[in-house]
């Protein structure tokens, strides 16, 4: 996704790209950021205020949204979503051109774009490094692990140096209604529409140190989960990094490293799309599965049984040479 710089973001990488001197005071870095994006509801409308901005005693004003994206990041994370995004993020228009606001209603099958800045608390710096090629320009490395969740793409933008960092996100409207509060990332939704049928996987064990692969098929035609389809577990949506999907008719396959971070116990999976949403639920288990051991013990048994019918044999043929 092509990223396209706001001349706000860029005022801001300027100011905050000071020498490495003057911020030795930071003593501790930031290597992971979790940052968890509430989706738009299909139908709820973004209606217009007036913004305002004063340089040299002069007063600009401008029609902006007044509904911004609800971001959250986990309590004590030691960063927090930075103030300018409260001015540069929000629903801009259908395109990749962050300057532009979008104020209208929802639509499914719709890309938006959102902008987020990320500002660390004091005593804090994210894990990039910068330094300058023999023309002084800057040579960023980014060592942040980041896991943006609710969004269906992102791309990072890391040359905001120690003092900021940020993402550029695409999202898609969901069907029905949303909710979040301060303490929880949580995105569940209340749907109206088709009830999907769980075709395969419905109800299963899963074994995280034997089993690969936590596959489900859902009654739910692949163009139309390509198109508008959203993955919940236990309520937070799944960031598409975490699962493959394929047709037939939609098939979800959860990578190894996602199912191993889950609990152990019972959990609730949603797919949602603009038409409707399919239910269903897996028990989740850290141990291997008592099936393996099942066979590995019947093939002993069985490999002693066949040690024992040889050694039979064996005997039973010295004993008729014998007796001839």
């Amino acid at each position: 996704m092509k990223a396209i710089k706001s001349l706000a973001a860029a005022a801001i990488a300027v100011a905050s790209f000071v020498p490495m001197a003057s911020v030795s005071a930071i003593n501790t870095t930031i290597s992971d950021i979790n940052v968890t994006v509430t989706p738009p509801t299909i139908g709820s409308a973004v209606g217009v205020t007036t913004c305002s901005e004063t340089y040299d005693d002069q007063v600009y004003t401008w029609d902006c949204p007044d509904t911004k994206p609800t971001i959250a990041v986990p309590s004590g994370a030691h960063y927090s979503v930075a103030s300018y995004s409260a001015y540069i993020s929000g629903y801009p228009s259908t395109t990749e051109n962050y300057d532009e606001y979008f104020i209208g209603t929802f639509a499914a099958d719709t890309d938006y774009y959102i902008e987020v800045g990320l500002a660390p608390e004091e005593g804090y710096s994210f894990d990039i490094t910068t330094t300058l090629d023999d023309d002084f320009q800057p040579i960023i490395t980014n060592n942040v692990n980041a896991t943006i969740t609710g969004v269906t793409d992102y791309e990072l933008n890391t040359w905001n140096h120690e003092s900021q960092y940020m993402f550029y996100a695409k999202v898609r409207a969901t069907a029905g209604g949303s909710s979040s509060s301060e303490s929880s990332s949580t995105t569940e939704t209340a749907t109206s529409g088709t009830t999907y049928e769980t075709l395969n996987g419905a109800d299963q064990t899963f074994y995280t140190a034997s089993d690969s692969g936590l596959t489900f098929r859902f009654n739910i035609d692949y163009a139309e989960f390509q198109e508008s389809g959203n993955v919940y577990m236990d309520g937070e949506i799944v960031n598409s990094t975490n699962y493959t999907t394929k047709s037939g008719s939609t098939i979800i396959t959860f990578n190894d490293s996602y199912t191993n971070s889950l609990s152990a116990g019972d959990h609730t999976m949603r797919v949602v799309t603009a038409n409707g949403e399919a239910t269903t639920s897996f028990t989740l288990k850290k141990s291997k599965n008592p099936k393996t051991g099942l066979e590995v013990a019947s093939s002993f048994i069985l490999l002693g049984a066949s040690a024992t019918g040889l050694a039979g044999a064996a005997i039973y043929a010295k004993k008729y040479s014998k007796n001839a």
